[in-house]
């Protein structure tokens, strides 16, 4: 049987849905700031996922069946893809290679259970996740994957990217220390010729004032030029300007739950989910209220994915993270009583890495925070011009690994079953365990809570899908083959004898991936009893030696021994106002720079 075009489907799913907008409710995943280009798209993506989740909810008073027959014939479902392999998994879903069954080109395919998201809240950023891609595909550059489709079902939410021919940055460090219980560091080309890319790629993201919160090598896709591509957008968040002089921050209700991934986490992150813990506590201790929602209190800046970065090129350079511990209790631990003077480098780094890593691995008053200083570091500025590579990879790039995709979907959906424990839990007195949409428009007594899912879909022009390349073709019907199979010649650094070190930690199924993030979470809720529990004996909230240890630089003398209550107040109003003008005047100067 044949297939019909999908140039047709298009043109009479796009008649249908242009006839049907006033039935529409408003775009839920509609982020501030975009085109009337997207917006209009945004219509057309209500209209279709409001006639489609009516229907699923037996609300067909308005529709009739030759609508509906019409409309499920011709959108795009997950029977147009065969899928080809798992490419990794996460938190919250499942990334798998798949191709597209009218033309033969391959996509990566990101399923994300509609359960799952809800109990999320806002440890997942959809709309924003759905926008950075859509960002790219108005930027030929852009590095980061294009957002080729988004469609739904009725319990799941899909997402079509590019395709990246070499998996990760994670994926070319495991085939560099392939060796069993073995591993090392990269050679410092090429930790320069990827950190680069990191650095633009970071400032890409951070230009379109969105911070990326979860910056490790497996977020970073590797294409056939050997260029790097950001992905993985679950743990982003807004960033907005409070006032002129100041950098932009996240906004406070985005920092009460800590997001990333445990060894790449800047502190400040944990600090303020500890602050968030106490304040929730107290005030259902004192008032019954919900967690208190700050409009005028900030979160972190986007330094934290600088920090995360430079977590990032130690353990390219090492071959395990700076903070890495046998248990996230330990990694804990050492990221809230992080000094700089405790951070130590192996004897083999070049002294123009170190003070890189030094610069991106420290308190927030004194880390590198744009990517122009970062550039203009002596590491960065003592690369070779691009043009002149010409060694081959050692090994060379190749394919991703599949993994078993029967069992990761197996452990998936028996996580989705037996895991209940959120974020939320912490505030189980509280609203922050709902999914952080837009509200519906219609301004009736009872909005259906299907609306929340409502524009999610997007239905790419038949350029996106139509267009057929030899490497496509090359791939071939029956077994998966990555669509570009030569050998590169361009390449980074000159080959060489590797540094052995101890082991790192290899990729971790889903459970474990879950059992990481709760544990992450309980210590997150101990840390902070401990704290509330110092501040009762001190009745001072500067008890809080963590996070002034954070602030601070090493060796300053901030609490005095047996100091009153009154005077620790003091010292502390005295050093949050220096503070505050120093992060002030940080940003001048850094706008100084820039011009």
């Amino acid at each position: 049987m044949g297939f019909t075009p999908y140039s047709v489907r298009y043109r009479i799913l796009s008649d249908l849905l242009n006839s049907n907008t006033a039935l529409a409710y408003d775009n839920a995943f509609t982020v501030d700031g975009e085109s009337s280009t997207c917006l209009a798209e945004d219509d057309k993506a209500a209209s279709l996922d409001t006639m489609l989740l009516r229907s699923w909810n037996g609300d067909v008073s308005c529709l009739n069946c030759d609508t509906l027959n019409v409309l499920e014939r011709n959108r795009l479902k997950h029977d147009d893809f065969d899928v080809l392999g798992c490419l990794g998994e996460g938190q919250f879903g499942v990334v798998e290679a798949v191709r597209f069954k009218m033309s033969g080109q391959v996509f990566a395919m990101k399923t994300i259970e509609k359960t799952v998201a809800k109990r999320a809240g806002q440890q997942l950023s959809l709309s924003l996740e759905r926008h950075v891609h859509r960002l790219a595909n108005s930027s030929p550059l852009a590095p980061c994957p294009n957002l080729i489709a988004a469609f739904q079902t009725e319990l799941s939410l899909h997402l079509i990217i590019t395709y990246a021919e070499h998996g990760s940055l994670w994926n070319r460090m495991c085939a560099l220390f392939s060796d069993a219980g073995c591993t090392g560091g990269m050679l410092e080309e090429e930790i320069r010729w990827w950190g680069a890319q990191m650095v633009s790629a970071v400032e890409w993201l951070h230009s379109h004032n969105i911070v990326h919160r979860d910056i490790k090598p497996h977020n970073f896709l590797i294409k056939s030029n050997c260029h790097l591509q950001i992905t993985d957008f679950g743990s982003a968040a807004p960033l907005y300007f409070t006032l002129p002089d100041e950098p932009p921050c996240v906004p406070w209700q985005f920092c009460v739950q800590p997001a990333g991934t445990p060894d790449y986490l800047a502190p400040e992150v944990l600090i303020l989910a500890e602050q968030a813990v106490i304040e929730s506590t107290q005030a259902h201790q004192t008032s019954g209220n919900h967690i208190l929602h700050h409009t005028e209190k900030k979160g972190y800046s986007a330094s934290i994915d600088w920090w995360s970065l430079g977590s990032t090129l130690y353990e390219m350079a090492t071959g395990k993270p700076p903070f890495f511990a046998e248990t996230i209790h330990e990694t804990y631990q050492k990221l809230i009583t992080f000094r700089s003077d405790n951070l130590s480098f192996p004897a083999y780094l070049s002294s123009e890495l170190i003070l890189l890593l030094k610069g991106l691995i420290t308190v927030p008053i004194k880390r590198l925070s744009t990517a122009m200083v970062i550039q203009k570091s002596p590491f960065f500025q003592s690369a070779r011009c691009i043009d002149s590579f010409s060694e081959v990879l050692c090994p060379p790039l190749g394919p991703p690994d599949m993994l078993d995709h029967e069992q990761l979907q197996n452990n998936f959906q028996q996580s989705v079953q037996e895991d209940k424990f959120t974020f939320s839990h912490l505030f189980d007195y509280s609203d922050t365990s709902s999914v952080h949409l837009k509200p519906a428009s219609p301004s009736s007594s009872a909005i259906p809570v299907w609306s929340q899912w409502v524009g999610w879909s997007f239905h790419p022009d038949p350029s996106c899908l139509e267009a057929t390349s030899e490497a496509d073709n090359s791939s071939g019907n029956n077994a998966f083959m990555t669509p570009i199979q030569k050998k590169f010649t361009i390449c980074p650094f000159t080959p060489g004898i590797l540094n052995q070190l101890p082991s790192t930690s290899l990729p971790s199924t889903h459970s474990t991936k879950k059992q990481v993030f709760q544990e992450l979470l309980h210590c997150v809720q101990m840390s902070a009893k401990k704290h509330m529990t110092n501040q009762v004996k001190t009745k001072s909230f500067i008890k809080d030696t963590s996070c002034i240890s954070l602030l601070s630089d090493p060796g300053m003398d901030l609490i005095e021994t047996g100091a009153s209550h009154q005077q620790l107040q003091e010292r502390h109003d005295v050093l949050c106002g220096q503070l505050h003008h120093l992060d002030q005047q940080l940003y001048k100067l850094q706008k100084l720079l820039k011009t």
